[in-house]
């Protein structure tokens, strides 16, 4: 009788090993199939929001392109459009979130229901920073957009072929390199 508890337990731990490596397996595709999704969606939407931008700056009126506030707005409504385009995978993937906390909460209190709520406590903290730190975020990087856009431009200016000949030329590398810095 003892050979046959020890072969039942044996069998135990190998299907439950086994149980875990499907999950497992199951988990990592699914998971490649979200990036791939989330791939294709983001790039779709992503081009169709910049023939958008095109569209609108082939249109503008001319004086437009001299001023800086133009540039200021039109780098907002960009990084805007970018935002807007993991939206929807934030909402798919705060829905997972909802639903793998109810069903933990769930489990756990069927143990202990003290157990629950802490689990319930422990995620509250977590979800106000991120929040927060998002905020906090987006707001820098609406304040911050004309140095960003001009960051950008020098970055652009120094290491791009066409610049490359008059750069060296006219020795205006640690210039370039110098205002970077500063801003």
């Amino acid at each position: 009788a003892g050979n046959g508890q020890v072969d039942y337990i044996q069998a135990s731990i190998l299907f439950a090993l086994l149980i875990i490596l499907v999950f497992r397996v199951g988990n990592q595709l699914i998971s490649k199939l979200s990036d791939s999704c989330m791939g294709v969606h983001n790039s779709a939407f992503s081009n169709y929001l910049e023939r958008i931008f095109m569209e609108k700056a082939l249109w503008a009126d001319l004086q437009f392109f001299d001023s800086p506030e133009f540039y200021n707005k039109f780098q907002n409504a960009r990084m805007n459009s970018q935002a807007a385009v993991s939206v929807i995978w934030n909402i798919i993937n705060a829905a997972s979130a909802a639903v793998t906390l109810v069903t933990t909460f769930l489990l756990i209190s069927g143990a202990n229901v003290f157990f629950g709520f802490i689990l319930i406590a422990a995620v509250i903290p977590s979800t106000i920073a991120e929040r927060k730190y998002t905020k906090l975020l987006y707001h820098w990087d609406l304040k911050h957009v004309k140095e960003q856009r001009q960051m950008s431009y020098l970055s652009r200016v120094a290491s791009e072929r066409e610049h490359a000949q008059d750069i060296r030329l006219f020795h205006i590398g640690d210039d370039l390199k110098a205002r970077y810095i500063r801003i």
